[in-house]
C-alpha cells in the first residue's frame, strides 16, 4: 500500500526506502526461517512467504519501473542526446557486465537519486516470487518491461524464464478452449506494420478490447450482487485478455542477440561464479539451508541478490529418484562444464530445459573455470574483475586446503591490485608521500578505489592469517599494510580526520549514521565486498596489531570495524568485541578515561544494534544482552 502512495504522488525516494524494507524483510523471514521450522509442528514453507507477498512485490515491482520511466538522470550536460527514450538509466557501458569495478562506478553506484543495483535486485527477486507462484503473466510483464527499460542488457538472465512464462501462458488458454490469437495485439500490429514489442507500450493507449457477443447476458439484479449470481465462477474470458507478447520466436531471437553482443570474458566469469555457488550448496547440510531444500526445489529458481549470485535458469532439485532423459543429461553436462553454457537450439517450453535438477559440479571444474576466466580478463584489460577471480579462485584453493595456490593468487591479486611486484615488501617505499616521510594514504584511495582498498585489506589479512603465521615479522607487516587499506576508505570523505589519534575518542557521530561516504552503497555487489570477509578480516588484524603493541595505528581499523559490526551487520558480539579492543588500546595507551567511558556505554547498553531496527539507529539499553555475553580477546 505505502508503494501505491509513494508512487502516485512521485514521491521516489520513500518508494525506493519501502522497496528496501520490504526486500530487508523477505531477506530476514528467510534467514529466521530454519529456526520457525525447527520450532514448531507445522513447518512454514518458503512458498507460503512467495504466496502471501507475490501481489505485494509485483506492484512494488511495477512502481520501480515506471519511476525509472518517468524520470530521467541529472548529468552536468542536460542537452545530451538520448537515442533510447526508455533506457535513461542503465545506458552506460558497465551495465550489463558480470562484476563491478572496485572503484566509483556511474551510474550504477551512484545511490543520491535512484539506487539501480537494488532495482536490478528487486526486479530479480520479484521475478522469482512470480513464478514460484505460478504467476506467469506478471512474471511475464514485470521482465519484459525491465528488458525494455535495460536495452535487453540482462536479456541473458531473465528471457529464459520469460518464455517459459509465455508457454505456460499459450498452454492455460488452450486447455481452457479459449481464444489464443491476442486480437488487441493483432490491432496494434496492423498500426504498426510488425508484431508490438514491450517498448511500444510505454508510448501507447494500450486497451484490451472485449468483444461483446461473446459475453454473457446478466441476469436481473447481478450489478448488484455479482457473488450470489455466481457471476465470477467462470473464468475462461479473463484468461483470454492477456496483456503481454506472446511471440515466443521474438523472445528467443532477443536472447540469441543478447548473446551475441555481451562480452564473452564477461559470461565466462559470471558462469564461474554460478558454479562456485552451486558447488558451495552441495557441500552445504541440508537443515543449514534454509531448513527448505525441497521448497526451494518447487520454486525453481534463483537469482543475482544480496547473498548469492547464481542463474535464473538454476533451479535446486533433490536428486532422489530422479529419471532425467537423454537430452536433459547433455544439457546437465553442458551446463556444468568450465565454459559458459550454449543456449542455441532451447525453446524453453520444458521444465528440463529451464531448471537444472541435479548438481554436479567437482573442485577441478571450478578451478579450470576460474583459470580460463582470469586469462580471458587479463588478455581484455578488465583488471578490477581480475582481481575480484583471483581472490574467489584463492578462495577456492584455501577451501581444497591447497595453502601454497591460495596463497600465490592473493598475492598476485594484491600485486594487480597496487601496481606493484612484490606488494608484501616493497609497499611502503611506493606508498610514500613525495617527501619521503609517512605513508599517503590519499595515493592508495586514489589507485585502488573504495573497494579496492577493503579487497586488499582483505587479501593481506588472509594471507598473514592462513599462511604466514609462522614468520612472525612478515605477518605483522601483512597485518600493518591490512590496516593501511582500511584506514585509506576515511579519505574519501573530507570531514574525516587524518590524525590516527582522532579516532580514539568516544564521541564520533558518524558511528550512528546510515553511511559512512556519503551517497554511496558498500554491500550493493556481494561479490565486489562480502561484508562476512571484511568482518573477519578487521577482526584478525585488529587483535594482532593489539598483540604486537602497535595501539595507536589501529585506532581507524576498530573504528571501522565498529561500524561495520554495528550498521550493516547489526550484530551485537562484533560491536561489543570491538569496542572491547578498544577499551584495550587506549588502556595501553594510559587514556584511561576515554576507557572508562566506553566500558560504561557497553555496561549501559548504549549504541547497541537490535535487529528489530532496520536502520541500525536509536538503539535502546539492552542490559541483558551484556549479561549473557562471554568474549576473550585471543
Amino acid at each position: 500500500m505505502f508503494t501505491v502512495i509513494a508512487h502516485r504522488g512521485k514521491q521516489w525516494t520513500q518508494l525506493q526506502n519501502t522497496c528496501k524494507l520490504m526486500f530487508n524483510c523477505i531477506n530476514s523471514f528467510i534467514l529466521f526461517l530454519p529456526a520457525l521450522t525447527a520450532t514448531h509442528k507445522k513447518q512454514f514453507r518458503i512458498r507460503d512467504l512467495w504466496r502471501s507477498m507475490s501481489l505485494s512485490i509485483y506492484l512494488a515491482a511495477d512502481n520501480l519501473l515506471d519511476m525509472l520511466f518517468l524520470t530521467n538522470p541529472i548529468e552536468k550536460n542536460i542537452h545530451r542526446d538520448i537515442q533510447n527514450k526508455i533506457n535513461k538509466w542503465y545506458d552506460s557501458n558497465s551495465v550489463g557486465k558480470c562484476g563491478s569495478g572496485l572503484g566509483f562506478d556511474l551510474p550504477l553506484d551512484d545511490i543520491n537519486s535512484i539506487d539501480l543495483r537494488f532495482v536490478k535486485d528487486f526486479v530479480f527477486r520479484s521475478v522469482q516470487c512470480l513464478s514460484s507462484c505460478e504467476k506467469w503473466e506478471k512474471c511475464a510483464s514485470i521482465a519484459l518491461k525491465f528488458n525494455a527499460i535495460t536495452s535487453y542488457k540482462y536479456a541473458e538472465q531473465l528471457n529464459p524464464i520469460v518464455a517459459f512464462c509465455q508457454h505456460k501462458i499459450l498452454d492455460q488458454i488452450c486447455l481452457l478452449g479459449a481464444d489464443k490469437s491476442q486480437k488487441h495485439f493483432e490491432k496494434l500490429k496492423a498500426e504498426l506494420g510488425r508484431y508490438p514489442r514491450m517498448e511500444d507500450l510505454f508510448f501507447i493507449n494500450f486497451k484490451i478490447e472485449i468483444e461483446q457477443s461473446k459475453l454473457d447476458k446478466l441476469e436481473l439484479g447481478t450489478k448488484i450482487d455479482p457473488k450470489v449470481h455466481n457471476i465470477y465462477e467462470n473464468n475462461k474470458r479473463c484468461k483470454e485478455l492477456i496483456s503481454v507478447p506472446l511471440d515466443i520466436d521474438q523472445t528467443l531471437g532477443d536472447l540469441k542477440d543478447s548473446i551475441e553482443n555481451s562480452l564473452y570474458h564477461s559470461r565466462a566469469l559470471l558462469h564461474a561464479r554460478r558454479l562456485l555457488t552451486l558447488f558451495l550448496l552441495t557441500k552445504t547440510p541440508q537443515t543449514d539451508f534454509f531448513a527448505v531444500n525441497q521448497d526451494l526445489n518447487s520454486a525453481g529458481l534463483e537469482f543475482e541478490n544480496d547473498d548469492t549470485t547464481t542463474s535464473v535458469r538454476v533451479g535446486f532439485q533433490s536428486n532422489k529418484n530422479n529419471k532425467a532423459n537423454l537430452n536433459q543429461s547433455q544439457f546437465i553436462n553442458s551446463f556444468f562444464h568450465s565454459n559458459p553454457i550454449n543456449f542455441s537450439g532451447k525453446d524453453f517450453k520444458n521444465e528440463d530445459d529451464v531448471f537444472v535438477k541435479d548438481i554436479q559440479i567437482d573442485l577441478s571444474t571450478i578451478i579450470e573455470s576460474y583459470t580460463k576466466c582470469i586469462q580471458l580478463l587479463v588478455a581484455n584489460k578488465e583488471n578490477d574483475q581480475a582481481i575480484q577471480a583471483l581472490h574467489e579462485l584463492g578462495n577456492v584453493y584455501h577451501f581444497s586446503n591447497d595453502l601454497e595456490m591460495a596463497y600465490k593468487n592473493w598475492n598476485e591479486a594484491l600485486d594487480k591490485l597496487t601496481g606493484i611486484n612484490n606488494c608484501l615488501i616493497n609497499w611502503r617505499k611506493n606508498f610514500s608521500d613525495s617527501s619521503g616521510g609517512d605513508l599517503s594514504t590519499e595515493n592508495i584511495l586514489k589507485k585502488c578505489g573504495i573497494w579496492g582498498c577493503l579487497l586488499g585489506g582483505v587479501l593481506t589479512s588472509k594471507m598473514a592469517q592462513y599462511y604466514l603465521s609462522n614468520d612472525l615479522e612478515l605477518k605483522t607487516e601483512c597485518c600493518l599494510l591490512s590496516a593501511t587499506f582500511f584506514k585509506s576508505i576515511f579519505r574519501g570523505s573530507i570531514p574525516y580526520s587524518r590524525h590516527d589519534f582522532d579516532y580514539s575518542k568516544n564521541d564520533l557521530e558518524f558511528i550512528n549514521s546510515d553511511y559512512l561516504l556519503p551517497g554511496l552503497m558498500f554491500n550493493s555487489e556481494i561479490f565486489r565486498f562480502d561484508v562476512r570477509y571484511v568482518i573477519s578480516s578487521l577482526n584478525y588484524v585488529c587483535i594482532e596489531l593489539l598483540n604486537a603493541g602497535h595501539y595507536l595505528y589501529i585506532m581507524p581499523s576498530v573504528v571501522l570495524y565498529e561500524y561495520f559490526a554495528k550498521m550493516l551487520c547489526r550484530d551485537l558480539s562484533h560491536t561489543i568485541l570491538a569496542r572491547l579492543i578498544k577499551i584495550e588500546a587506549l588502556t595501553k595507551l594510559h587514556m584511561f578515561t576515554e576507557a572508562i567511558s566506553i566500558l560504561f556505554s557497553i555496561q549501559k547498553g548504549e549504541n547497541l544494534p537490535h535487529y528489530i531496527d532496520d536502520k541500525g539507529k536509536n538503539f535502546s539499553p539492552e542490559l541483558r544482552y551484556v549479561s549473557k555475553l562471554n568474549l576473550k580477546l585471543s
